[in-house]
């Protein structure tokens, strides 16, 4: 099979832009938590206290869950994965981030499911339970 076959095949191609999908989302919520991480100080002022260790953890499980992203070749795992990290990263998701103490409990709990829906519960360890 020559190497211009691929270009017409286009099952490959769908593969393909997927994958290169996966890795733009990738590049661009990695930004977004370096960003995420640069404003952090000045969004925990303005926020109830005690809840900078749940974030940091959150930012550590964030890192993990795109590195995972990248390592599988399973495009829906990826896209969970990427899904999680884009739900911690919006504000005013289902409980709104620094709104109340308990703002960062429903992020944590996507997390939570995505990594046992995928049978991935390392990727816990060392900063929650994975009940």
């Amino acid at each position: 099979m020559p190497n211009d076959s691929l270009v017409g095949n286009t099952h490959y191609a769908a593969i393909l832009e997927n994958i290169q999908a996966h890795r733009d989302t990738h590049r661009r919520l990695l930004g977004d938590l370096r960003h995420f991480e640069l404003s952090l100080s000045d969004r925990l002022a303005r926020s109830s206290s005690g809840i900078e260790s749940q974030i940091r953890k959150l930012v550590e499980l964030s890192r993990r869950f795109l590195n995972a992203s990248l390592a599988t070749s399973n495009s829906e795992m990826s896209a969970h994965f990427l899904a999680a990290v884009e739900y911690f990263l919006e504000e005013d998701d289902t409980n709104p981030d620094f709104g109340d103490y308990d703002g960062f409990d429903d992020d944590l709990e996507i997390f939570k499911l995505v990594a046992k829906k995928h049978s991935v519960l390392e990727l816990l360890e060392g900063l929650v339970a994975a009940a």
